[in-house]
């Protein structure tokens, strides 16, 4: 069980790492860590420590949330957050949020080519390269999106197996 939380763990870690590099707040700063608490409890974690973590809101202080982190950290005797285990991650956000249409396609494809870019042009995103020249090209929106959910079907995703 230690080692899916720690796994779940590195996961929040990458999106909040990845949001704060971006400067983008649509979550909050550290409410990844608030959800990933949240998810703990749901799991059956009773410790106090997650238990606050999990109840604190909006507006958000990075340095309580990293405080209370810590904390819950501590207690559970996991490692400090790995954000490099989950290298996909925000594409795989970007490309969920553009097919449930919280994004719309060209924003999507557009927010997806810059971390195409930021990865140094990863051959596992090659896709996105696709997608941004058909976006352009006036390719219906809706080969677009299964483009794109295909793209999310073969993204990997690293294994509780993975060190």
């Amino acid at each position: 069980m230690k080692e899916l939380w720690q796994f779940e763990l590195d996961r929040a870690a990458a999106l909040d790492s990845k949001r704060l590099s971006m400067g983008e707040s649509y979550l909050g700063e550290g409410e990844t860590y608030v959800n990933w608490a949240l998810w703990l409890m749901e799991q059956g974690v009773t410790e106090e420590s997650v238990q606050i973590l999990a109840v604190l809101r909006a507006p958000l202080s990075r340095w309580e949330v990293e405080s209370w982190l810590n904390r819950v950290i501590f207690a559970l005797g996991l490692a400090a957050p790995n954000p490099e285990r989950f290298r996909y991650e925000y594409a795989r956000e970007l490309a969920r949020r553009t097919v449930a249409g919280g994004l719309s396609p060209a924003v999507g494809t557009r927010a997806l080519w810059q971390e195409y870019v930021r990865l140094d042009y990863d051959e596992q995103l090659l896709t996105v390269a696709y997608l941004d020249d058909c976006l352009e090209q006036g390719e219906p929106v809706e080969a677009i999106l299964q483009e794109l959910q295909a793209f999310l079907d073969t993204l990997p995703e690293p294994s509780l197996v993975e060190k």
